[in-house]
């Protein structure tokens, strides 16, 4: 309406004066574009800069875990190897005549959690030999599970393996028998070969375990060259060679002796034990 009063009193003139041309109505809209694509830019720019300060702490919080985390690792090692070494010093201080270095290994991760509940989970010790119980022993293998960390040691299990070797065997057969005779391992089989009543005399020796003890017995043998019964042998001779015991002592409380076979070296022993009890080695007077 008041189009057409303009355009009756003032005319055209007036009318255009009232209506924004073209070019205005442009210019507006293209300022506003200006300013929203201004804002637009303004706004990615801060949530550029918010990443990168939020990726940055991320950078430091997780480079300061991991170099806590090698830290805890290296610490834990440390603590491993002195572990390892006061397991080797145990071990040598109860056997006699160690040979060689005890090469020790304990198992799980990390160790300093297992030390804060006072028990380690796995210990695996080897040592080239040593003396136990009076009898020299080689190739000694001890694998201990749930071992506890003070004295007396308590483990949930406890085996040992160690090969008597053939000298030792003789060194009993010798004493037990009081026969000129040599022990020797042919063909996987223990073997027993000297002299006996003036005559030739080879044996065939069986090891096997009872009741904890370690026994060696005649599986066969020949006088002679003849073969014979074992049970047809002079008493007095079927005495000295029957059930030979190879005397293993001092074991710990809780350890048995299981197991016997012939090894290319000896006989090859087990012992095995649960809830094993360990005393520390007596100190030594001054």
């Amino acid at each position: 309406m008041k189009l057409l009063v303009a355009y009756a009193v003032g005319g055209p003139g007036e009318m255009s004066d009232m209506c924004p041309s073209p070019r205005s109505v442009g210019g507006s809209r293209g300022g506003r574009a200006r300013a929203l694509v201004a804002v637009l830019r303004q706004t990615a720019l801060s949530v550029k800069r918010m990443r990168a300060r939020r990726g940055a702490r991320w950078a430091v919080v997780t480079g300061g875990l991991l170099v806590l985390l090698l830290a805890l690792v290296v610490v834990d090692r440390v603590v491993a190897a002195r572990v390892r070494q006061a397991v080797a010093d145990a071990f040598t201080a109860r056997v006699e005549q160690p040979v060689g270095e005890p090469h020790v290994e304990v198992g799980g991760f990390p160790l300093l959690g297992q030390l804060v509940s006072g028990e380690v989970d796995d210990v695996d010790l080897r040592l080239d030999g040593a003396t136990l119980g009076g009898v020299v022993m080689t190739d000694l293998s001890v694998d201990a599970q749930g071992v506890s960390t003070t004295g007396p040691h308590a483990m949930h299990t406890l085996d040992v393996q160690a090969t008597v070797p053939v000298a030792s065997v003789q060194d009993v057969v010798t004493q037990r028998t009081d026969l000129d005779v040599e022990v020797g391992v042919e063909g996987g089989e223990l073997q027993l070969s000297g002299t006996a009543l003036g005559l030739p005399l080879v044996a065939t020796l069986v090891p096997h375990v009872v009741d904890g003890r370690l026994l060696v017995d005649l599986a066969s043998v020949s006088v002679g060259g003849v073969g014979l019964d074992p049970s047809l042998l002079p008493a007095d001779l079927a005495g000295r060679l029957t059930d030979l015991a190879v005397p293993i002592k001092g074991l710990p409380e809780g350890l048995v002796l299981t197991d016997a076979v012939v090894h290319p070296d000896g006989l090859r022993i087990t012992a095995s034990g649960t809830d094993v009890t360990v005393t520390p080695a007596p100190t030594p007077a001054p």
